[in-house]
């Protein structure tokens, strides 16, 4: 990775943050691109299997909570083309955090270590205006507001999470090198209280930490903007 591009995803987190509820933040017309070429019909798959720099972290501070995932997969993942003057989307049949483990509270384990979320569309969004390509990727449920359900047991007295605890919301990731023609397209979290828009059991929750590689099932270099 060239310094330039180091450079760009160290400063691409202070900008990105603008984008949520700004009103610069536009849903500007964007394509997919596989090996250059604009993706205007069809569908390509993503690889089931992401490769994770830096865990994932979800945190809900009411609840005191924060669980870590280290492995994401996904089922039946893929970027669909769009016409002109459309913007691109993707989808997933489900992600799956995986291996996942409770940091706090200490008295409550989750059941399962994987946990997986309801069918899910992917807007990307872009700041305008802007000499950067500030590229943000919108993850949200296909229908409703269900994004993933926790489930804990209670191993000892004192636990007050216990059963399903639904997630809610949508979350706000971005692409620093979106734009470029990458084989691996790192998706970064904003690792920002202000992306609280997941919420657990009502109680606003966002995850703080989370580096992930993308690449297409075929490893053909992509990317996506205008």
């Amino acid at each position: 990775m060239s310094k330039t591009k180091v450079t760009v995803v160290a400063i691409f987190a202070t900008f990105i943050l603008s984008m949520v509820g700004a009103a610069s933040a536009s849903a500007l017309p964007m394509s997919w691109f596989v090996n250059g070429t604009a993706l205007t019909s069809g569908s390509v798959a993503l690889s089931n299997t992401a490769a994770v720099d830096t865990a994932m972290v979800l945190n809900d501070p009411k609840l005191n909570l924060q669980i870590t995932c280290s492995a994401l997969s996904g089922s039946k993942a893929e970027i669909q083309g769009s016409a002109a003057g459309e913007s691109a989307m993707g989808q997933a049949k489900a992600l799956n955090f995986e291996n996942c483990s409770e940091i706090s509270p200490p008295k409550c384990k989750l059941l399962n270590t994987t946990i997986s979320t309801e069918p899910i569309l992917v807007l990307i969004l872009l700041v305008p205006d802007h000499p950067l390509p500030l590229i943000g990727l919108l993850f949200q449920p296909e229908e409703g507001n269900a994004f993933a359900t926790l489930n804990f047991v209670k191993v000892e007295k004192g636990c007050a999470i216990e059963g399903e605890q639904p997630v809610d919301g949508k979350v706000l990731l971005h692409a620093p090198l979106g734009a470029d023609e990458e084989t691996l397209q790192p998706i970064l979290v904003l690792d920002s209280e202000e992306n609280d828009s997941l919420e657990i059991d009502g109680d606003p929750a966002y995850l703080e930490k989370g580096n992930v590689l993308l690449k297409l099932a075929s490893s053909q270099t992509w990317s996506f903007h205008e």
